[in-house]
C-alpha cells in the first residue's frame, strides 16, 4: 500500500437508520454504495468518507 491509498480499516457494512441495509466487499465499494444511497434516498444528506466510515462496521 502506497502513503496515497486510504487505509482499509476492513469496515464493510452499514445500516442506514431508515432500515437499508448496505454491504460493499470493500471500503471503497462501501462508500460508493452509501453515497449513491444518500444521494437516491435522503436527498441533501451528505457525508464523508471518514464519516460514513465512522458508522460502518
Amino acid at each position: 500500500m502506497s502513503d496515497d491509498e486510504p487505509f482499509d480499516s476492513g469496515k464493510r457494512n452499514l445500516m442506514c437508520p431508515c432500515g437499508e441495509y448496505l454491504h460493499g466487499e470493500t471500503e471503497d465499494e462501501l462508500i460508493d454504495l452509501t453515497q449513491a444511497h444518500l444521494k437516491a434516498e435522503h436527498p441533501g444528506h451528505e457525508y464523508t468518507r471518514d464519516q460514513i466510515l465512522f458508522m460502518a462496521t
